[in-house]
């Protein structure tokens, strides 16, 4: 048969190396960085009720757990961008069904950052073969100033070092905002 092969250049995908464990994770991380995200969620603490939240649902329990991560991603910047999930039903569609794929083997994880019991962060992975996939993330641009976004994914790094986890990727190309998380 005929086919076509292209082979495209790429950068590498940034990941976490979680095999010495959480403690030696975080303390690996830059003191600013480390700092920063204490006054963050002390400042946070003082405004209600705060929540981590992490969720292998089942597949029926996808559909309004995901539209939920959707709602949350939509209140950033990427909804005012038309770029967010909720705004792109190809997207959307593809996510939904890829979440159920995720959800029959186990592998789906939904985390929020609640405040109040309402989720101001989402992020929406795949946790299989030893190793934590982040897909999609997003925040609610409301309380950009607590940094809700850095704050979940701290946790669920520290989740994943928890969980036995062996690594933490990315997924996609190094951006700026991963070199500290990172290096």
């Amino acid at each position: 048969g005929k086919g076509l092969l292209l082979a495209l250049r790429s950068t590498d995908s940034p990941y976490v190396d979680l095999s010495s464990g959480w403690n030696s994770y975080f303390e690996a991380l830059p003191s600013r960085t480390r700092n920063m995200l204490r006054r963050a969620s002390r400042a946070l603490a003082k405004q209600g009720e705060v929540a981590y939240e992490f969720v292998k649902p089942g597949p029926s329990a996808i559909p309004a757990l995901l539209e939920l991560a959707f709602r949350v991603e939509q209140q950033s910047w990427k909804g005012r961008a038309g770029s967010a999930i909720a705004q792109r039903e190809d997207l959307r569609s593809f996510l939904l069904e890829y979440g159920r794929s995720c959800a029959f083997r186990g592998d789906l994880l939904i985390s929020f950052l609640r405040l109040d019991g309402e989720p101001i962060a989402m992020q929406i992975a795949n946790v299989g073969r030893n190793s934590y996939r982040q897909l999609k993330i997003g925040y609610d641009d409301r309380y950009s100033r607590f940094l809700p976004g850095l704050q979940l994914l701290l946790e669920t790094i520290h989740w994943s070092a928890n969980e036995g986890l062996a690594s933490y990727e990315f997924m996609g190309s190094r951006e700026p905002w991963t070199r500290n998380w990172a290096p």
